[in-house]
């Protein structure tokens, strides 16, 4: 029985393991995989069929290695194909070849992962287009624009200058937000991409829970760049046949945030946000050295907000 593993350079080799030697008409020459054994076969053109039988061989069979192969060759097969991370599937392989072959010591004869990560991470990168370096080499198309659905993702995509603004969302997400009062907004920083400056997320309140509705990448952080933002949503409403009427914003303290949904929604009521507040008081106590005769709410918080909920004193500060 032929049995076929995709080794690291895209040949074929079967156990006793063969590699490819060469191509003709009509058929294909394997040879055995040990360079010091002269073993060799010919299959059909299609590898399908055996055309002449495989001579004696002088090494032996390596059923370990064989097994090694197939696993390793399920691990690159799996990262080309799937999304999930690259260390879960050199896990769950471990596991399923542990399984399968109780009897073999897998944890002395398989590659430890820092050995074939980056082989891994190769056939990854296979499936996606190279990095850009700036954000006009941004160029989203195709599947890349839509969820997992097959529904449009990227909702807006403006360049203006040397700037760049891209907003991803969902018709549900547009017609959610519309349908809410109180929005909140809030700029992220650890898990923007680096070209951009921020992730800003519109979020809205519903029953408790502060949902996100759109996401929206800018590379400034000024009143042109939220007035946009604004202003799109605004836009996408009409499109899904939906009015933008939010009467409450929640927002960090920045003037240009706060202008810009002034400007737009002349009739909002903007409140700066809580954790915001907690964050600029904490920092100037610490700034001016008061930090120090503020009491935490309990023993085991270190919460900036703790000094919000009971600014409880130290007596000593009267002294």
């Amino acid at each position: 029985m032929l049995h076929f593993t995709l080794t690291e350079r895209g040949k074929n080799y079967k156990d006793h393991q063969y590699t490819k030697k060469r191509e003709h008409k009509t058929c294909n020459e394997w040879r055995c995989r040990d360079r010091s054994c002269t073993s060799s076969i010919s299959l059909c053109s299609q590898d399908q069929l055996i055309i002449r039988e495989n001579t004696s061989h002088t090494c032996t069979a390596n059923t370990k290695r064989v097994i090694i192969d197939d696993v390793i060759g399920r691990m690159k097969k799996r990262a080309r194909e799937e999304t999930i991370p690259i260390p879960k599937i050199y896990s769950e392989e471990m596991i399923k070849a542990r399984v399968e072959n109780p009897g073999l010591a897998t944890g002395t004869i398989f590659p430890s992962f820092d050995k074939i990560d980056a082989s891994l991470y190769r056939r990854r990168a296979q499936n996606y287009p190279k990095l850009p370096r700036t954000v006009e080499e941004i160029n989203l198309i195709g599947t890349w624009k839509l969820d997992k659905n097959g529904d449009d993702f990227l909702l807006v995509d403006e360049k203006y200058g040397s700037d760049r603004l891209m907003i991803f969302g969902s018709e549900w997400g547009i017609r959610f937000l519309s349908s809410c009062s109180l929005w909140h907004s809030d700029g992220t920083f650890s898990v923007r991409p680096l070209l951009f400056v921020q992730l800003y997320i519109i979020f809205d309140f519903y029953n408790g829970y502060m949902i996100p509705c759109a996401y929206c990448l800018t590379t400034k952080k000024n009143e042109i760049a939220y007035t946009k933002i604004v202003n799109y949503l605004i836009a996408l409403g009409q499109k899904f046949h939906v009015v933008m009427k939010p009467q409450r914003l929640t927002c960090h303290f920045e003037h240009v945030t706060i202008n810009s949904f002034n400007n737009v929604f002349t009739n909002i009521k903007i409140n700066g946000c809580f954790f915001h507040y907690a964050q600029s008081l904490w920092r100037k106590l610490q700034q001016i050295g008061m930090s120090r005769h503020f009491l935490p709410r309990n023993a085991n918080s270190n919460s900036n907000n703790d000094i919000l909920y009971t600014l409880q004193l130290k007596n000593d500060i009267f002294h």
